[in-house]
Formats: structure tokens, C-alpha cells, sequence
């Protein structure tokens, strides 16, 4: 009918589970938030260990 095989068939339906059909903007938000948080979080401990590397620097 239309000229595809199973295997075809069997792609495309795997394929369709994960397209998005509806976003939840209380849930992006909340994932981009969580996100922002932890960017933050980690950009801090990064420049302190930064700082503590040059400090560590000039005492040699």
C-alpha cells in the first residue's frame, strides 16, 4: 500500500514516541531554572578554584 517495508514501518513509529506534540511551560521554566541554579553554582566553585590555584601559584 505504501511501497514501505516493516523495517521502515517500524523506524517510523519509534521515531514518532519522542517527537513533542505539547510543552509544559511550568515545567520548562521549572528545568531552566534548575539549570540556571546549577550553571551558577558550578561557575562558582570553578572561580575559587581558580583563585585558589593562583594564590598557590604565587607562593612559589
Amino acid at each position: 500500500m505504501l511501497n514501505l517495508s516493516v523495517k521502515e514501518i517500524e523506524k517510523i513509529l519509534y521515531f514518532v514516541k519522542y517527537v513533542v506534540v505539547d510543552i509544559d511551560d511550568k515545567k520548562k521554566k521549572e528545568a531552566i531554572d534548575d539549570l540556571d541554579k546549577k550553571y551558577e553554582e558550578t561557575l562558582k566553585k570553578l572561580e575559587e578554584a581558580y583563585e585558589e590555584e593562583i594564590k598557590n601559584c604565587d607562593k612559589e
